[in-house]
């Protein structure tokens, strides 16, 4: 397979506005620009994400072969692994 891979992820998170504690919001999922998935966590995650052909969704799929299974298990191994 001939994918280019790169392990890299970040996160971002508001934690005060004005001195007071933010309040946790809806963290949503980015490959260099935003994309429309929601994380599930209270923060931003921005990583090097394999992306449907439209970019507008994270790869996903247990039940593919071949290079879409390699894929799907680089973002489950990118969010489990690395931002955890």
């Amino acid at each position: 397979f001939h994918l280019r891979l790169v392990p890299w992820v970040g996160v971002a998170a508001l934690v005060s506005v004005d001195g007071k504690t933010a309040v946790p919001s809806k963290g949503r999922a980015f490959c260099f620009l935003p994309l429309p998935a929601e994380t599930g966590l209270p923060v931003h995650v921005n990583g090097y994400f394999e992306l449907s052909s439209n970019r507008r969704d994270i790869w996903r799929g247990d039940d593919m072969a071949g290079e879409g299974r390699i894929r799907a298990e680089w973002n489950k191994a990118l969010l489990e692994d690395v931002v955890a």
